[in-house]
């Protein structure tokens, strides 16, 4: 009840009424009672004077009792006190109160004592008899300076007392009076000065519940009203505000939703680190290369995660040069180009560093390639070139005779032959290489093709004492390079009719599958270790190198296959077991024909 500022409002203007009234009523009372008391006061010591003034001649003989006890008795009617009159000896000489009176007795009173020392005496206190607060006055007479006796008068206050009682009665009611109506008015007053503080406490909580389109109407000029202004105002600049706010959190999301999407589709592992080392971003494929959830690990270093201590190495350095650095980090099989960066303030204070991680792997495999394929053919160049040279140096040191000279130009010439085969089977792969068999494409019978190509080649296999058959059915045309299939078929039966010993057979098998055509080149030759399978298809690379150069193969006949195969978009691979032939695949789609 007592904790609205309503109330407080109401009971502070009636405590501050009730002290002041109070204040009022003690002051006011007090200073009737002192007014009224100093008056009774006065009129008691003037007519004790009288009194002393009319009895001073009954005193200095032998005393009157009667004349002094009628004085006494006219001047009690008239002040409405009680009035008695003693001698020097404080004897009873007069007294206003005949019957019951004091007259011929003593009266041993300390306001009388007082008066004969002081000139006057005066007392309030409580009678024994009645109970009732009286004052008591006392005034000497004195005979040429010798006090021949006082005048006692002793006055009832509880008149006085009586009328200060409904005075403060008065004072009580008023003051209860005073504070309702206080309280009344108080509550009126209160209701009005806190109706717009209400208003502007309910106009806060719906901002604070964030409803910022408030405002307060503003009624007067005064404190209050000059607040609903102030807040009116305010709450216009926080209008602006939280719009450009929202404008530029739609932004910060705009430019972070852009920042998630392309750190997300980059192809580079990106990390990021605080400049404490501990991790604040990495994008999915850093989260792949070293196969942690970055999500799981946000705040922890990269020791806890177990990233590469190389890479932290590499943190260190940037954090303690303050510039870019770059390297190679190897991880697994896998080899990456790094570059990481300081992240830098205006200040140039540090706040963390950045690493983008570039998988370099398949080009260091591809220049690995390249160093081994320049290798292979210098290695096989250097074998045609150097018996050509033997040949020359014998032919020019010695005197041949006819038929030696044209046994070692026939050498010469199978060299050169070999050499030239070796050049051009390169240039082809080379030109494979460059044009991935997309040129010169045009709709082939291939029937028609594998046929003619088998028709040619049936003699050669006659000659090898072997037996060759094909079944090959008919294709809807495709889209090809007709000789480049024509070279992958002559390519395949070359190995098998050099590696099948007399009294085999070699077979070509043709088969529609649906989306695509496979062709099957069987032999049963000696067959292929299954540890030399995986490499049949790479340049250079020979089963049996001695037997292979005897018969004047390059090594890079099933390269070309693989070359020519891959580029229409088909696949090659290989079954064999050894001592039981070997069987060559290879297929050509037909959706990526159909679509050209």
């Amino acid at each position: 009840m007592f904790s609205s500022f309503r109330s407080r409002l109401i009971i502070t203007y009636v405590v501050i009424v009730l002290l002041v009234m109070f204040l009022v009523n003690v002051f006011l009372l007090n200073l009737l009672e002192n007014y009224h008391l100093g008056y009774q006061k006065d009129v008691l010591n003037q007519a004790g004077r009288l009194v002393a003034d009319f009895s001073h001649d009954s005193l200095v003989g032998a005393p009157d009792y009667v004349t002094l006890s009628s004085l006494a008795e006219d001047f009690s009617r008239q002040i409405g006190a009680r009035v008695i009159i003693v001698n020097h000896n404080n004897m009873v000489v007069g007294d206003s109160v005949r019957v019951e009176g004091l007259i011929g007795s003593l009266l041993e009173r300390k306001e009388i004592t007082q008066a004969f020392e002081e000139g006057e005496g005066y007392s309030i206190q409580r009678s024994s008899q009645t109970g009732q607060w009286v004052m008591q006055v006392a005034v000497p007479v004195y005979e040429g300076g010798t006090p021949r006796g006082a005048v006692f008068l002793s006055y009832s206050l509880s008149s006085i007392y009586k009328m200060l009682e409904d005075i403060r009665n008065i004072l009580i009611y008023t003051t209860l009076m005073a504070m309702i109506l206080v309280g009344s008015l108080g509550s009126v007053f209160a209701k009005r000065i806190l109706q717009p503080i209400k208003a502007l406490t309910q106009v806060v909580r719906e901002t604070a519940e964030g409803s910022l389109d408030q405002n307060i109407k503003v009624v007067n000029n005064d404190e209050i009203g000059q607040l609903a202004i102030q807040f009116n105002t305010m709450m216009a600049r926080l209008r602006e505000m939280t719009r450009r706010l929202q404008d530029t959190i739609e932004e910060v999301s705009k430019e972070r939703n852009k920042l998630t999407a392309i750190l997300t589709n980059m192809i580079d592992g990106v990390i990021a680190v605080n400049a404490d080392g501990k991790l604040i971003l990495a994008n999915p494929v850093a989260e792949k290369i070293f196969n942690f959830d970055a999500e799981e690990n946000m705040g922890k270093s990269l020791g806890e995660i177990n990233i590469d201590h190389q890479l932290d190495r590499y943190f260190i350095k940037v954090w303690k040069d303050k510039r870019e650095l770059t390297g190679e980090l190897a991880w697994g099989d896998q080899v990456f180009k790094v570059a990481v960066s300081p992240i830098l303030g205006t200040d140039g204070e540090l706040y963390g560093s950045v690493a983008v991680l570039q998988d370099i792997t398949s080009m260091r495999k591809l220049e690995q390639k390249q160093r081994e394929f320049i290798a292979d053919v210098s290695h096989e160049l250097r074998t045609p070139l150097s018996s050509v040279n033997l040949l020359v140096k014998n032919m020019l040191d010695y005197d041949l005779v006819k038929e030696e000279g044209e046994e070692f130009l026939k050498d010469i010439d199978a060299e050169i032959d070999r050499l030239n085969l070796l050049v051009q089977d390169i240039l082809d792969l080379t030109r494979l290489e460059s044009l991935k068999g997309r040129k010169d494409l045009k709709k082939t019978d291939l029937k028609k093709v594998f046929d003619d190509t088998l028709v040619r080649l049936y003699p050669r296999a006659e000659r090898n004492q072997l037996e060759l058959t094909w079944d090959i059915p008919d294709f809807p045309p495709l889209l090809v390079n007709e000789d480049q299939i024509k070279q992958v078929l002559i390519n395949l039966m070359d190995n098998a009719i050099k590696y099948t010993p007399e009294g085999g057979w070699l077979k070509v098998e043709g088969e529609d599958q649906g989306d695509e055509i496979l062709i099957k080149v069987k032999d049963t030759g000696p067959g292929i270790p299954q540890e030399d399978q995986a490499n049949i298809f790479e340049r250079f690379y020979r089963v049996d190198k001695t037997r292979s150069r005897e018969m004047g193969g390059t090594g890079l006949g099933l390269a070309i296959c693989r070359e020519i195969i891959t580029a229409h978009g088909g696949r090659i691979w290989i079954e064999s077991k050894e001592g039981y032939g070997t069987t060559f695949f290879f297929t050509l789609p037909k959706k990526v024909n159909e679509n050209n």
